[in-house]
C-alpha cells in the first residue's frame, strides 16, 4: 500500500492508523505529490493508494486517472480533508474512487476500507454517502430483471467476480450488466451508483 498525503503529520498518522489495527496491510512508500504517487505505483504496484484530496500535482480525478494509467488494478481510497465540497466529492465518485474515508477516520474504519479496496470492493463511511447522494434523474430506460440482480449486489459492495459467482454467470457477462445499470442511472462509476437515491 501507498500513502500520498501533501502534509507530513497526516501521512504519519495514517501509517501509525494502519499498522495499529491491520499489522498484515504493509505500507511500502509514503509520497507527498501526484507525479510520486503516480512513479511509485509504476514500481511498486500496490494493491491500494490511500490519497489526501489535494495533492500537489493534480486534484481527485486527476489524482486517480493517473494513478489508473500507470496500474488500472489499483484501488484508491481519498482522504476527504473537507466533507462539505460536495463538488470535491463528486468528481473522486465519478473517477472511480474504491472508497472514501473523512480525515478524522478512527483506525478500524481505515483498515476496513483498506481491505475492502484490496479486494475490490468500494466503501464510504459516515455522512459523506448524504453528501454523494444525488437528486435522482429521469431513467431513459428500465432495468432487466438480471441488470436489477446486479444492481443490488453492486450496491451491496461485491466485486464482479462475486457477483459472476453469486449469479452463475460470467465474470464477462456481470461487466455487460453493470456497464448497462450505470448507463441507464445516468452515472459513472459504482460510487456514484450507490450514492444515488432512486
Amino acid at each position: 500500500m501507498i500513502v500520498a498525503h501533501d502534509q507530513p503529520a497526516m501521512r504519519a498518522g495514517l501509517v501509525r492508523l494502519l499498522d495499529a489495527t491491520e499489522p498484515g496491510v504493509k505500507v511500502v512508500a509514503e509520497v507527498t505529490d501526484v507525479a510520486a504517487a503516480v512513479d511509485a505505483v509504476t514500481l511498486l504496484h500496490p494493491a491500494v493508494v490511500v490519497a489526501g484530496m489535494r495533492l500537489p500535482g493534480g486534484l481527485g480525478r486527476e489524482l486517480i486517472a493517473a494513478l489508473h494509467d500507470a496500474d488500472p488494478e489499483v484501488a484508491v481510497v481519498g482522504v476527504i480533508d473537507d466533507p462539505t465540497a460536495e463538488e470535491d466529492l463528486r468528481a473522486w465518485a465519478a473517477a472511480g474512487v474504491s472508497g472514501l474515508v473523512p480525515r478524522d477516520v478512527g483506525a478500524t474504519s481505515l483498515g476496513r476500507a483498506v481491505l475492502a479496496a484490496a479486494r475490490g470492493d468500494i466503501v464510504v463511511f459516515g455522512g459523506l454517502v448524504e453528501q454523494l447522494s444525488l437528486p435522482p434523474r429521469p431513467r431513459t430506460a428500465s432495468l432487466t430483471t438480471r441488470e436489477r440482480e446486479v444492481r443490488a449486489l453492486v450496491a451491496q459492495g461485491l466485486a464482479d467476480k462475486q457477483i459472476a459467482a453469486r449469479l452463475g454467470i460470467s465474470v464477462k457477462t456481470v461487466e455487460k450488466h453493470v456497464s448497462a445499470v450505470l448507463r441507464k442511472a445516468h452515472v459513472h462509476s459504482r460510487t456514484e451508483l450507490m450514492a444515488r437515491r432512486t
